[in-house]
């Protein structure tokens, strides 16, 4: 099927055309994804009222078009065609992912940036509890009395952030994605705006949450997931989407 024909076709329509076309039963599009036959005919016959979540169509979506041998990408464009709606929302994941390789090294700065302001605060009133002042400490005379000799050093600056960024660590869910073959994702953190990433082999990346995590793999067995540092077993057969929620 070309491209002049799928400019006359909804989302719908496409997957079910291409399916016939190849001989394919819905019975065996449900075997291969792991998906209900009622889910699939609901999404063939472009029944929004009793579609999912758009993070979930669009997963499916893809799925099913995996399954019948399709264009994923050119059933998700005619899916964002006929769902302005999405379509907003999908622009928003592309801003955001838009930022590539970048985006990553400005997360860190901002890290860092937070649990130093942090770290300063927790030095700052340390400081007060205690009723010392960091100045009088600086300009103390580097000849001591055996007493003061033995009274603790000053706290350096650094400190008070380690030891925050202990107990910050104490209440973050880490998860670490590595991409054993090629495959999409999407996740949902601590139940904000989903974000799909599109893995490679050898791709690996690290999330960090509140709350918890909400992943949609399209192929289960192309990724391993550890959580704190455990392995997070994954379900289903080879190239069957995936959901699962963390923790």
């Amino acid at each position: 099927m070309d491209m002049e024909e799928n400019e006359e076709l909804t989302f719908g329509r496409y997957l079910a055309a291409v399916r016939k076309r190849n001989g394919i039963a819905i019975e065996e599009v449900e075997q291969k994804t792991n998906i209900g036959k009622n889910l699939l005919l609901t999404l063939e016959n472009e029944d929004y009222a009793n579609f999912p979540a758009p993070v979930y169509v669009m997963g499916f979506l893809r799925a099913h078009a995996l399954a019948v041998g399709a264009d994923g990408d050119e059933v998700i464009r005619l899916y964002r065609l006929s769902n302005p709606a999405h379509a907003v929302g999908a622009k928003g994941e592309s801003e955001y992912l838009g930022a590539g390789s970048g985006f990553w090294p400005r997360l860190l700065l901002t890290l860092v940036a937070v649990l130093m302001i942090v770290g300063g605060a927790v030095y700052f009133m340390n400081g007060k509890k205690t009723g010392d002042s960091p100045v009088e400490k600086a300009d103390a005379p580097a000849a001591e009395s055996p007493e003061k000799a033995q009274t603790p050093p000053a706290v350096p600056e650094t400190a008070p952030v380690a030891s925050e960024t202990v107990r910050v660590g104490e209440n973050v869910q880490v998860m670490k994605v590595v991409c054993v073959e090629d495959t999409w994702m999407k996740v949902i953190t601590d139940g904000k705006k989903p974000v799909e990433y599109d893995l490679k082999e050898g791709d690996a990346m690290t999330l960090h949450g509140e709350k918890g995590f909400n992943l949609l793999i399209g192929n289960g067995h192309a990724v391993k997931v550890l959580l704190n540092g455990k392995p997070v077993p994954v379900s289903g057969k080879n190239g069957q989407a995936v959901n699962i929620e963390l923790p």
